[in-house]
């Protein structure tokens, strides 16, 4: 038996669709003909209890891909927010009965990402997709969690971005993410930032702290649909590289990634001041305070809203940077005219003087004040 199966045999539905633990309860206005009528807006679904039987697998036509043809038994290995996963013997399925777009097949679908994604990540196979992904096939493996690999994460990042498949920051519509989602959960907070130029936009890999899986001898991560909440929020396909480091959110892995990035580039990627890890660490929240909140999980909804209530602080702080560098700016600015004045005699050499000499100390302490101020993003 596979080291996680649940059970040898088909698992009957004991109870209604409605109950299951996929089933976003706490957001559903009604549904109706295939179609979910959420407090965020609509999505499809499909439910077929006969997907558990092997009869069904063998019988199914409308697939792209791979497809496991000569399934003798189903066996449940999962059953969890986004759907089932399945043993189905030669291969393992992701099922979603309500799908979340098609972020995972088109990472096994588009041929340029295949080329490079193939070497660290368990791709799907082959699927169903009909608006969405609603079952995604994978080569059979052991779905035991393993360590969460940071050094796996930036060879991932760094592939993209040598083979063009990267873009550059799209600062507008990541900030454009944030309002939609604060608005949908009303959270009181507000935070945007002008992020590093060295923040690249990658498409989504589908990393959580669990999906680090083993196949062949070797650590790979299978991508997972993103949450329903979040899909019906923002489904944005292209998010900031270093967001899949801020959803495993450890020390650990992320000094295995900074041991392979670039030293020069660590700092303007990484500081609170240009969003940075801070910023993506916000999103990350908000989107699991959306989870939480649509599938009714009150005890996760408190802390991950009392955690967003620091969000204050942080800004605070940054609004005193801002304002030192504004007052460092300046001075560096009537320094250079007095210079100017000076030098066609409109203002004597004492008045110089004592514009350099008050103004060095105030635009250097206003420097440091700065520096100082930076939140640790680590």
């Amino acid at each position: 038996m596979h080291p996680r199966a649940k059970t040898s045999q088909p698992v009957p539905f004991a109870t209604s669709m409605e109950k299951r633990p996929w089933w976003p309860a706490a957001i559903v206005r009604s549904h109706a003909q295939g179609t979910l009528s959420t407090m965020w807006g609509s999505a499809d679904y499909w439910w077929d209890e006969e997907f558990l039987s092997a009869q069904w697998w063998n019988n199914f036509s409308d697939s792209w891909g791979e497809w496991p043809t000569e399934v003798e038994n189903v066996i449940v290995l999962e059953e969890d927010q986004r759907g089932f996963l399945l043993d189905l013997g030669t291969h393992v399925a992701r099922v979603c009965p309500i799908p979340s777009g098609e972020h995972i097949s088109r990472l096994s679908r588009s041929p340029p990402l295949r080329s490079v994604l193939e070497q660290h990540m368990l791709l799907a196979v082959g699927g169903w997709s009909v608006d969405g992904d609603r079952i995604l096939i994978f080569p059979h493996h052991d779905i035991s969690s393993q360590p969460c690999d940071g050094g796996l994460l930036y060879d991932i990042h760094h592939g993209l971005r040598s083979a063009g498949l990267s873009a550059p920051n799209m600062e507008r519509s990541w900030n454009d993410r944030l309002k939609n989602i604060e608005g949908g959960l009303k959270t009181n907070t507000l935070w945007r930032a002008p992020h590093s130029k060295h923040m690249l936009a990658a498409v989504r890999l589908g990393v959580e702290r669990t999906n680090f899986v083993t196949y062949q001898g070797r650590t790979v991560i299978r991508g997972e649909p993103i949450s329903i909440a979040e899909y019906l929020l923002d489904d944005s396909d292209r998010l900031p590289h270093l967001r899949d480091l801020a959803i495993i959110e450890s020390a650990n892995t992320l000094r295995q990634w900074l041991d392979k990035e670039e030293k020069n580039k660590v700092r303007n990627l990484f500081k609170t001041s240009t969003g940075g890890l801070a910023i993506l660490r916000y999103d990350v929240t908000l989107c699991r305070l959306a989870e939480a909140t649509a599938f009714g999980l009150e005890e996760m909804v408190g802390p991950l809203r009392e955690h967003l209530s620091t969000v204050d602080r942080v800004q605070a702080r940054l609004g005193l940077m801002r304002t030192c560098r504004m007052v460092s700016l300046s001075t560096a600015a009537v320094i250079v005219f007095a210079l100017m004045l000076w030098n066609i005699a409109e203002i004597s050499t004492a008045d110089r003087n004592l514009t350099l000499l008050i103004g060095f100390p105030v635009m250097l302490l206003m420097r440091i004040l700065e520096w100082r101020l930076e939140p640790d993003w680590r």
